[in-house]
């Protein structure tokens, strides 16, 4: 009967060994995946990062461009302005002109 137990025993041993080499087998196998899965997610974050970098420097110099437009289309105005107002002076000091002359 010892010998039984013996035997039982140091067959539930062997088990509880293959039991822990296979779950030892797969936490290294989850760890690889993790830290290749964190090395994976760690490169996608500096492709964002570089992205919205990059973004960031079109949108500021899409605004410097929108900044120059505009004041180039409002100095355009005024000379416009200007030149509508030089041109009604004119035009008045000819009327006048030809008015006083007989």
């Amino acid at each position: 009967m010892l010998s039984e137990t013996l035997t039982a025993n140091e067959s539930s041993l062997t088990h509880a060994n293959e039991k822990i080499r296979s779950l030892t087998g797969h936490v290294e196998r989850l760890q690889l995946d993790a830290a290749a899965d964190r090395a994976e997610t760690e490169e996608h974050i500096v492709q964002l990062n570089a992205t919205i970098e990059h973004e960031r420097c079109e949108r500021a110099l899409a605004e410097g461009a929108l900044e120059t437009t505009r004041a180039d289309y409002a100095r355009i105005q005024r000379q416009m302005s200007q030149e509508r107002s030089t041109r009604r002076v004119d035009h008045q000091r000819r009327i006048i002109r030809n008015n006083l002359m007989p």
